[in-house]
């Protein structure tokens, strides 16, 4: 399996990421504040994180995300579930899922799993007209 790269989208994303971790951290800067500076760090950690995540799922092959697309609708909803039953209440709603010291919001990975289940769908739409 050859992988196609494309420089130019990720050139623009990283450029994208850094203007935001940039303007996150010229937003509040304070050359006192060790807050802030941690706050800064763990946002750049997250781009990183973010960047060779892109490059790990630029090497699959998407089509098994596509086959396997109502089986992550089913995780999807039933994290949700999950999560209106045991989640922990923030600020008001009860959408978030602890995990050790991390707070997940399954709607947000159930809105990557929304778009595994459209594109399916849609795919098969166009092949039936």
């Amino acid at each position: 399996m050859t992988v196609r790269f494309d420089t130019v989208t990720f050139s623009l994303m990283a450029i994208l990421i850094a203007i935001g971790v940039l303007t996150i951290r010229s937003a509040g800067w304070n050359p006192y504040d060790q807050a802030q500076d941690d706050a800064f760090l763990r946002q750049l950690l997250w781009a990183a994180a973010g960047l060779v995540l892109f490059v790990v799922i630029l090497s699959f092959n998407y089509q098994i995300f596509i086959q396997s697309a109502w089986r992550f609708y089913g995780v999807a909803i039933a994290l949700l579930v999950i999560t209106d039953i045991l989640g922990r209440k923030i600020r008001g709603p009860r959408a978030w899922f602890g995990i050790g010291g991390l707070g997940i919001q399954p709607s947000e990975i159930s809105k990557i799993f929304l778009i595994f289940i459209l594109a399916r769908y849609l795919s098969g739409v166009g092949a039936r007209t």
